[in-house]
C-alpha cells in the first residue's frame, strides 16, 4: 500500500531573506574576529618548523659524521632579504687524489666547494643543503658573530673549527660552540630577546614574550654536537 505524502501544516515555512542576511553577517563577524588569531597561529607553526629544519640540518651532519668516519663541514649563509632567507650547506673535503681526512685538522679550503649547490654534478664535496627559501612563512637566518659562518662536526661528534680545536666562546652562552637564530625578516630583535638564557623567573618570562612577539627561535650547537632549540 503507498503512502500518501504528510502535507505541511501552516506553522512550516521557509528561512526569510532577513534571517538569512543575519547568519551571514555573523558568520562574518566571526571570520573578522578569528581569521588573524589563525593566521598568527600558522606563522607562529611555520617559525617554529623552521627551526626544527635547521636543527635537523645540524643533527644530520653530525650523525653523518660519525656514520661516516670523516669530519663534515657546515656552512652558513645568512639571509640579505625575503627572497634570500639563507642556506645551510654540509660538505665533506673530496679530492680524488687524496683519501678522506679523519679529523678537522686535515682542512684544505681548496677541497670544499661552498658555492655551488648540492644539485649541480661537479659538486662532489656536497652531502646536504638547506634552502630556507623552501621553507614555509618568513623567517631567515640570523648569526651573532657574521664571522662565524662555518664549523666542523669531527667523527666523534664534535664540534671543532678547522685546526681542530673549539670553536671561541665569543660572547655566546654558557656551553655553546655555534648559535643561529630565526626570525621574520621585517624585524630587529629586541635586546633581551638575543640575550642568554636568565635564571630570573620574571627576566626569563620577559624574554620569552620578547621572542615570541618576533617569532624568534634559537638553535645552538654545544661542543659535543647535541643541538637543541630554544624560545
Amino acid at each position: 500500500m503507498t503512502r500518501k505524502p504528510k502535507l505541511l501544516d501552516g506553522r512550516a515555512r521557509g528561512v526569510t531573506l532577513i534571517e538569512l542576511i543575519v547568519v551571514i553577517a555573523l558568520i562574518g563577524v566571526m571570520a573578522a574576529i578569528g581569521g588573524p588569531a589563525v593566521f598568527r597561529a600558522v606563522d607562529r607553526s611555520n617559525a617554529k618548523a623552521t627551526a626544527r629544519e635547521i636543527a635537523n640540518a645540524f643533527r644530520y651532519a653530525r650523525a653523518q659524521a660519525t656514520t661516516r668516519g670523516e669530519p663534515l663541514w657546515v656552512s652558513i649563509d645568512t639571509g640579505t632579504g625575503p627572497n634570500d632567507r639563507g642556506t645551510i650547506r654540509v660538505a665533506r673535503m673530496w679530492n680524488a687524489a687524496n683519501p678522506a681526512p679523519r679529523s678537522c685538522r686535515e682542512f684544505n679550503a681548496a677541497d670544499i666547494n661552498f658555492n655551488n649547490t648540492c644539485g649541480e654534478v661537479a659538486n662532489r664535496s656536497c652531502v646536504y643543503e638547506l634552502d630556507i627559501n623552501t621553507l614555509s612563512g618568513q623567517q631567515y637566518l640570523r648569526v651573532r658573530d657574521p664571522g662565524a659562518g662555518v664549523f666542523c662536526f669531527s667523527p666523534d661528534g664534535r664540534v671543532l673549527t678547522e685546526s681542530g680545536r673549539p670553536l671561541p666562546q665569543g660572547d655566546l652562552c654558557a656551553g655553546e660552540s655555534f648559535a643561529v637564530y630565526t626570525s621574520d625578516f621585517d624585524t630587529s630583535l629586541p635586546g633581551a630577546a638575543t640575550e642568554c638564557i636568565t635564571a630570573d623567573v620574571d627576566e626569563r618570562l620577559n624574554q620569552r614574550i620578547d621572542r615570541q612577539t618576533v617569532k624568534m627561535y634559537k638553535i645552538t650547537v654545544p661542543f659535543n654536537g647535541a643541538t637543541k632549540v630554544e624560545q
